[in-house]
């Protein structure tokens, strides 16, 4: 995972984040820069990537695309909300992530993860990993 670097520190990556290409923003997010802004891209493969640096799982717990959900799922994030997805595949994501990691069922998993555990109220939690 590389550090997150905020957006506004570095112009030419500025120009970046919001370039036409989505494969020029996911490699700006997959670099770790400007993910407060990839963040909300219109793109899921971009949302994939950041979801993949660790940023902003608390919101994207909630995306509207399964793909994005099953990213934020295999970072071991909000599996006591997306144990019950309606997408069978996040529900597979969940189940998986709790066997390579060892855990014999959710409650296990809530118990010794209580900072990765869905709060729908807090939307700033993500911002620090």
């Amino acid at each position: 995972m590389a550090d997150f670097v905020p957006y506004g520190t570095n112009k030419i990556l500025d120009m970046l984040v919001y370039d036409n290409n989505l494969e020029v923003r996911k490699a700006v997010a997959k670099k770790g820069y400007g993910l407060d802004k990839l963040v909300e891209d219109s793109n899921m493969h971009v949302r994939i990537a950041v979801a993949e640096q660790g940023y902003g799982l608390d919101k994207l717990v909630e995306d509207r695309n399964s793909h994005v959900r099953i990213a934020v799922a295999e970072q071991g994030y909000g599996l006591d909300r997306l144990v019950n997805d309606e997408n069978e595949y996040v529900c597979d994501a969940v189940k998986k992530y709790l066997k390579d990691n060892k855990y014999e069922n959710i409650d296990e998993w809530k118990k010794d993860n209580p900072d990765k555990r869905y709060h729908k109220d807090d939307k700033s939690r993500g911002e620090e990993r």
